[in-house]
């Protein structure tokens, strides 16, 4: 985005982080997800969702506008206590600059229905017993904590 070549890019670049994220639809966070984001099924049943926003949406006041945006656009889908997931370091020796948010599964699965028709890595795909890939609009069970659970949206 700091590139000046194109119009589009150029009106971007010109614009603060807040006031970027401000005008974020869900697609966005999609290709987000898309660009720096991670699926990873953890034996034996466990399933997590996340994507790797660095500083951006927790330096200054832009953790708050990231939460308010977050709210806005993913408030309606049910999660497991309303949950909008939580952001923390992506390990253990990561700096405040190195941050993740880790989504409910729900708001994860909405984002890759969105992605629908674009190439999406395999690794961003959630699974389910037998290494089958769950298709959009499907049904398939998949496994969250110690009980099954539809991994559909």
């Amino acid at each position: 985005m700091a590139s000046l070549v194109h119009p589009t890019f150029t009106q971007y670049a010109k614009l603060t982080v807040s006031e970027v994220m401000q005008q974020m639809v869900s697609f966005d966070f999609a290709l987000w997800y898309l660009d720096d984001g991670c699926y990873m099924r953890r034996p034996p049943n466990s399933h997590r969702f996340s994507i790797s926003i660095g500083n951006v949406a927790t330096g200054g006041h832009n953790l708050n506008v990231f939460w308010s945006k977050v709210r806005e656009l993913f408030s309606r889908i049910h999660t497991r206590g309303f949950s909008m997931g939580n952001i923390h370091r992506n390990n253990t020796y990561a700096t405040e600059n190195n941050m993740q948010w880790e989504f409910p599964i729900p708001i994860g699965l909405h984002l890759v229905q969105l992605l629908d028709g674009y190439y999406i890595p395999e690794s961003k795909i959630p699974k389910v017993e037998g290494s089958e890939t769950i298709l959009t609009r499907s049904r398939a069970i998949g496994i969250n904590g110690s009980k099954l659970r539809h991994l559909s949206v």
